[in-house]
């Protein structure tokens, strides 16, 4: 459930085909809105007012959203603003967060500037530049916070789990404290019931009439915030001829697609299927999707970070990005083969869906002979493949195409 919610645009495309979810695409969307069901935005910007009785979930630019959801919410975006309840989990992610929601479950945020001033009844995750937990924030289940500089001004009850580089503790904590930081200080009048325990090169700074009841546990630590590679050089002095280059590749994606044929044969059927019946929507939807894989890849490594077992999880979040781009070319190449060659839609042996696939791809090769050519050819390929893609997973019998009258 967790992962699912840092795969906020194939979780929306895969929505987007859904008849039972209310769907709403367009430059900008403007909107009084009063539903029991689920609502899906996809727009430049966003701004939605009144009562979602299930999920909201919206990709957008900047986005305005003061709603009373029932279910969860999950947002994507540029500045991001959120007010009324959620009566489910919130997700968000984007540039500049301002949250005023109250939250019934977790609230997991990952953004540039992210400040929070209403209350979150489960555990809020967050990582981001700048991090402020208001005088209006109170966490009932404890917080985990990775940021250049963290401010909490709220009440936490639980414990909290702090990295930054500077730390400021102004409110109050009901719990033990655990920070990993350059410099944290605790101001006059802050309140933590629990023990502080502080890693870093710098002791804490604790404020006249600030009270710690299980008193502090100093570690000395060099915080490293950045990372140097200055001092690598990389410098290749032969470069293979293009033929040689172009071969290669067509073999590695050859070899993925094999793999794959092998292993879910099924699977490949249904996103062949998929693609004849969606010509337009599929490459559209694999657009979407593949130009938000950097927000994606990004979000999950610094939501992965916030805990010791996510950080384990990193390397294989980041091949499953790779893994997941990697298979859509072939798969789009295995798509236009099979519309190319199997014109009634009767199906392809998989010998045959091996063959027109392996041409597809030697072509789409010869055309890095023009770059510019090369770049449009992969993309499109990419985008039909992972449209298709998308598509397939919500099915589970192959799609049966009916041949042309």
């Amino acid at each position: 459930m967790f992962l699912k919610r840092l795969i906020l645009a194939a979780g929306l495309a895969v929505a987007l085909a859904s008849p039972a979810v209310a769907q709403v695409i367009g430059g900008e969307v403007d909107m009084d809105v009063d539903r029991d069901g689920d609502l899906t935005i996809f727009a430049g910007e966003v701004d939605v007012r009144g009562r979602i009785g299930g999920e909201l979930r919206a990709i957008g630019g900047d986005m305005n959203v003061d709603a009373q959801i029932g279910g969860d919410a999950n947002l994507a975006g540029g500045d991001i603003s959120v007010r009324g309840s959620v009566g489910g989990d919130l997700s968000v992610a984007g540039g500049e967060l301002d949250i005023e929601t109250v939250v019934s479950g977790t609230a997991d945020l990952a953004g540039g500037v992210i400040h929070v001033n209403a209350p979150v009844s489960g555990r809020l995750s967050a990582a981001g530049g700048f991090i402020e937990l208001d005088r209006n924030f109170s966490g009932g289940d404890g917080v985990d916070l990775v940021a250049e500089q963290i401010v909490i001004r709220g009440t936490v009850a639980g414990d909290a789990d702090l990295s930054g580089d500077e730390i400021t503790i102004e409110g109050t904590i009901d719990g033990d404290v655990e920070t990993f930081a350059d410099y944290v200080r605790i101001a006059p009048g802050a309140s933590i019931t629990g023990e502080l325990r502080h890693r870093g090169p710098n002791e804490p700074d604790v404020g006249t009439g600030a009270t710690i009841g299980g008193g502090v546990d100093y570690t000395n630590a060099v915080y490293i915030d950045e990372l140097d590679f200055d001092g690598i050089d990389l410098d290749l002095d032969f470069a293979p001829p293009g033929p040689v280059v172009g071969a290669f590749f067509v073999g590695f994606y050859f070899l993925f697609f094999l793999l794959a044929s092998a292993l879910m044969p099924n699977g490949v059927t249904r996103m062949v299927g998929e693609f004849r019946s969606r010509p337009v929507v599929a490459p559209l939807i694999g657009f979407v999707t593949w130009a938000f894989w950097p927000v994606i890849l990004a979000v999950g490594v610094i939501l992965l970070a916030i805990t010791i077992v996510g950080v384990l999880l990193i390397p294989f979040w980041v091949l499953m990005i790779f893994f997941v781009l990697s298979l859509s070319y072939p798969f789009g190449a295995a798509a236009i083969g099979d519309l190319v060659f199997n014109r009634k839609g009767a199906g392809l042996g998989l010998g045959m869906r091996l063959l027109t696939t392996l041409g597809v791809l030697v072509l789409a090769a010869a055309l890095w002979v023009q770059p510019i050519l090369g770049v449009i050819g992969w993309c499109v390929l990419t985008w039909i493949g992972l449209g298709a893609w998308l598509f397939a997973l919500g099915k589970r019998e192959p799609v049966v195409t009916q041949p042309a009258a």
